[in-house]
């Protein structure tokens, strides 16, 4: 009986969390530019790479809140005229030192190595593709993009 009962529960809560959220097909706009580009400033030690996506709305009350990009969910503020619109996004990797990690077998001896850090995208994503999370009148919905340009490497000086 207990397991007729959590298997009903699990059941409604897997369909609630389904109607708030669906991956869209066809969604409400269309692009027509989506480029990446991976830059570098020496002097600050910093690098990243700048995503830029540019198209026009085919339905309004579209709202983009961000992008998860290879391992990286970005907010979005996206920029409208009329039915066009266009945002970037800066996904800001940085230079990473290379740690010393203690490896000993006892747990004394490992005290204070970082544990990794856990991605937050939930998706498995390609070098080249992003998805992209949208509402449309408060009902959240994802789209993939799979042929993002890459461009050449730039160095801010």
């Amino acid at each position: 009986m207990k397991k007729i009962l959590l298997l009903t529960l699990a059941t409604i809560v897997l369909n609630a969390c389904k109607v708030n959220s669906e991956v869209a097909g066809q969604p409400p706009f269309k692009f027509n530019k989506k480029t990446y580009q991976e830059y570098t400033v020496p002097y600050e030690g910093k690098k990243g790479i700048t995503l830029y996506f540019q198209g026009e709305l085919i339905q309004p009350n579209v709202y983009f809140e961000s992008v998860f990009f290879r391992d990286k969910e970005i907010k979005l503020a996206p920029l409208f005229s009329g039915n066009n619109f266009e945002f970037t996004a800066d996904y800001s990797i940085g230079y990473q030192d290379k740690e010393d990690r203690q490896m000993i077998n006892t747990a004394r001896g490992e005290y204070g190595n970082k544990p990794p850090v856990k991605s937050d995208n939930p998706f498995d994503l390609q070098e080249n593709e992003a998805v992209i999370l949208y509402n449309v009148k408060g009902k959240q919905r994802y789209y993939k993009v799979s042929d993002l340009q890459m461009l050449d490497k730039k160095e801010i000086k």
